[in-house]
């Protein structure tokens, strides 16, 4: 009978690894059981080929296509459907023949497969890491765990539906200002490159005498037109080490702090991870995860590094026997509120409940601060792109008036 190395994770995050005997790899992992979190199973002699053996998440590419929050979020509405009138294989089974997208519907069929050979539906899932997050993952968990896997995905749709609703409003809130600077930087450099060198050519030619603000205008129509090359240089490579440097842990958290710190839409980025903090750790709790492990899963999908190293402060501290407001009010990273109403749902034992509504809450402050950045940075961008023509305009009249002045 062959043997296979197999490699796991535990309950406690700690890995655990082992050889066992069996006829195929399925056998393995059913031998293994649900209380491990499978990462690998390799037949032994295999030379170690990741490809001979099951490996979780093996197939990762640069060009593989991205499944968008919204394709998840219908997946798990329409996986939670089918539960409800036919077991888990002819649910998936009905579900790839539904799927538009074409990855996501081959990478259903490699979960079918899966669970067809015994894997759980959240290990299968955890096979495909580059789709499903360790979040979606832990619900799924949870609810099969509990026998409620339909309410679990029903619960799951509907927090992914309201986190695609959130992205949405602060994107379309970024979008105006985005468009505007867009437009003034094309406009700016249309104007540097092919209206002010002709111009200044025939200031030249006339001899008169340039003030400062011109000088500055046509020096730098003369370095745009003159050492383009160079200036496309500069950006690609300032762009490639701005890049390299946002990957650095040190990077991101310079970026998500600054995000944080940004005019006017600081406090909307900071209402969304409150909104996502308080959603998240309200379904996992009412799955039956514990608080602790809430937040070991909320801290790798939260997407802001200030509060991913907050998050694991939080854990430590939790583990330490303190209570969940006072660990949260020593960062100083969550408002008064927030605070408050978490700790009454702390006393009342109610957590869940309380956390579900300080989301909604918080909901309803990122559609007022949506409005209220909409109605502030209009006339902020009006005066942006006023004040760029009326000196642009103003630097190629300023010659003219002299110009006059001198003929008189």
């Amino acid at each position: 009978m062959p043997s296979y190395k197999y490699r796991a994770i535990n309950a406690t995050g700690k890995k655990v690894e082992g050889i066992l005997e069996a006829e195929s790899s399925s056998q393995v992992a059913k031998m293994i059981g649900s209380d491990l979190s499978i990462v690998s199973i390799i037949p032994m002699g295999s030379g170690g080929t990741i490809s001979e053996g099951f490996n979780i998440g093996s197939s990762l590419s640069i060009f593989k296509p991205k499944v968008s929050l919204k394709d998840l979020s219908l997946y798990a509405r329409q996986l939670a459907v089918l539960l409800k009138a036919t077991p888990l294989i002819n649910a998936l089974s009905t579900l790839t023949s539904q799927l538009e997208t074409p990855y996501l519907k081959k990478i259903t069929r490699e979960v079918q497969s899966d669970v067809s050979k015994g894997l759980f539906l959240s290990a299968a899932l955890s096979r495909q890491k580059d789709v499903f997050s360790p979040f979606f993952i832990k619900v799924v968990k949870s609810g099969e765990a509990t026998g409620k896997l339909t309410d679990s995905l029903e619960r799951l749709a509907l927090f992914l539906e309201k986190e695609v609703k959130l992205r949405s409003k602060i994107k379309s809130a970024l979008t105006y200002p985005i468009i505007v600077v867009s437009a003034a930087l094309i406009m700016v450099i249309g104007l540097t490159t092919f209206v002010i060198p002709g111009f200044a050519a025939l200031l030249i030619e006339v001899g008169v005498a340039l003030p400062l603000p011109t000088k500055i205008v046509m020096a730098f129509s003369k370095t745009l037109t003159t050492y383009w090359y160079i200036v496309v240089v500069f950006i690609t490579v300032a762009s490639y080490l701005l890049r390299r440097y946002l990957r650095t842990e040190s990077g991101r958290k310079s970026k998500d702090r600054l995000m944080l710190k940004l005019f006017l839409v600081g406090p909307l980025f900071k209402k969304s991870i409150y909104s996502q903090f308080a959603r998240t750790l309200s379904l996992l709790l009412e799955g039956g995860t514990t608080l602790i492990d809430a937040l070991k899963v909320l801290q790798e999908v939260i997407g802001n590094a200030v509060y991913e190293e907050d998050i694991k402060n939080l854990r430590l501290e939790l583990e330490r026997g303190k209570t969940f407001k006072n660990v949260l009010s020593r960062s100083g990273l969550y408002p008064p509120m927030f605070l408050g109403l978490v700790g009454s749902g702390e006393e009342s034992g109610a957590l869940s409940e309380v956390l579900k509504k300080v989301a909604d809450f918080y909901d309803d402050e990122i559609e007022y601060t949506i409005s209220s950045i909409t109605a502030a940075i209009e006339p902020i961008m009006l005066i942006f792109l006023g004040g760029m023509i009326a000196f642009l305009v103003l630097t190629m009249f300023l010659p003219l008036f002299s110009l006059m002045g001198g003929l008189h």
